[in-house]
């Protein structure tokens, strides 16, 4: 994790090369530093990779600080539970992504989400869905 002034230059020099998110920039202890790094940036904040169970993502909701949030499968209690994450997040008009820790059953659970026809808060279409991983060259 940065400090606040380190994320908002990160954060602002991703933003010129044109990428689409900024994740997990701070830690999640500190809300009121992800709400200004928010104000300050055109690119989404994301978070959540660490965070469990639905209560866990109802701060990050309710506090405004972030404007994506990644659960991991592996992580947030599992598939009902991301299931349940993804209705929260969708009531407060928040996107989701699949973050996938590096198990099968994260990368299968992920890619299971994405070719279903869930559609983002505000969209009249699915889009192309991003997937977090790392190691994903290694898989094909």
């Amino acid at each position: 994790a940065y400090d606040l002034p380190e994320a908002i230059t990160v954060g602002l020099t991703l933003e010129e090369c044109g990428f689409a998110l900024l994740e997990d920039p701070l830690t999640l202890d500190a809300p009121d530093a992800y709400k200004r790094l928010g104000d300050r940036l055109r690119i989404p904040v994301a978070a959540g990779k660490h965070e469990q169970t639905r209560w866990g993502f109802q701060s990050l909701l309710e506090s405004g600080t972030v404007q994506m949030l990644m659960p991991d499968f592996s992580y947030c209690g599992g598939i009902s539970e991301f299931v349940k994450i993804r209705s929260a997040a969708a009531t407060h008009g928040i996107n989701l992504v699949p973050h996938v820790s590096g198990t099968m059953f994260s990368m299968a659970s992920a890619l299971h989400f994405l070719a279903s026809d869930f559609r983002q808060p505000g969209r009249a279409e699915a889009g192309v869905g991003f997937l977090e991983n790392l190691d994903i060259f290694a898989l094909f």
